[in-house]
């Protein structure tokens, strides 16, 4: 019986524990520009704990999903590896998804058109705008496959994981979204960054180009 006891409680010890820090984690937004007042602000600007709408299906959302079909691609003779369009006219019945859900959600507010109350479609932060910025064709490749065999300008997968960047799977690739570079949570790296950008403004570069 107090064997029982004891392992009862180092698991509910262990559980109370992993909620703080994740409850931690995420609670670096309060006070960024991702806490929206707007929209709820804290948790509220992006997500419902209780999602009556099947956007709920992808990472709780509460927004609207951007309804441009093309986004375009940056392309580049040096590149070895072509990214993959990320629009797609989406919608509660038509959702996102893959790894570049770490993309789309992002262009919820960063295309300038899906929520213009946020972020305008001439406002800087509307970095995927097709009209007034180019959409993604003049920005860092998203959507894009990590493959340091065919690039040997790039870092080996797990020694940019180690320095901090983050790659999303899609079927036996990793892949380059919006979320590699940076963390949405957390702006304690301006702006909203995984590594901070510091080495004459390099370090976040360098973190996976060599």
């Amino acid at each position: 019986m107090q064997y029982t006891m004891k392992v009862s409680f180092v698991f509910l010890l262990l559980v109370v524990l992993a909620t703080g820090l994740s409850a931690q984690i995420k609670s670096t937004i309060f006070g960024t520009d991702h806490d929206i007042a707007s929209l709820g602000g804290g948790c509220k600007g992006c997500h419902a704990p209780h999602q009556a709408s099947a956007k709920g299906e992808v990472l709780l959302w509460r927004q609207a999903f951007p309804t441009t079909t093309t986004f375009g691609v940056y392309l580049s003779p040096t590149m070895n590896t072509t990214p993959t369009e990320v629009g797609g006219n989406y919608s509660a019945t038509n959702l996102p998804v893959g790894a570049k859900v770490y993309t789309v959600l992002c262009l919820s507010c960063h295309d300038g058109l899906t929520t213009p109350s946020v972020i305008t479609a001439t406002d800087g932060a509307a970095i995927a705008n097709p009209t007034n910025s180019d959409g993604l064709r003049n920005d860092h490749p998203v959507n894009l496959v990590y493959n340091p065999s065919s690039d040997p300008g790039l870092e080996p997968l797990a020694t940019a994981q180690t320095a901090g960047a983050v790659f999303f799977t899609e079927g036996t690739n990793q892949t380059v979204q919006c979320a590699s570079c940076h963390n949405v949570h957390d702006n304690t790296k301006t702006p909203f960054l995984r590594v901070a950008n510091t080495n004459a403004k390099a370090g976040l570069c360098t973190t996976c180009h060599k």
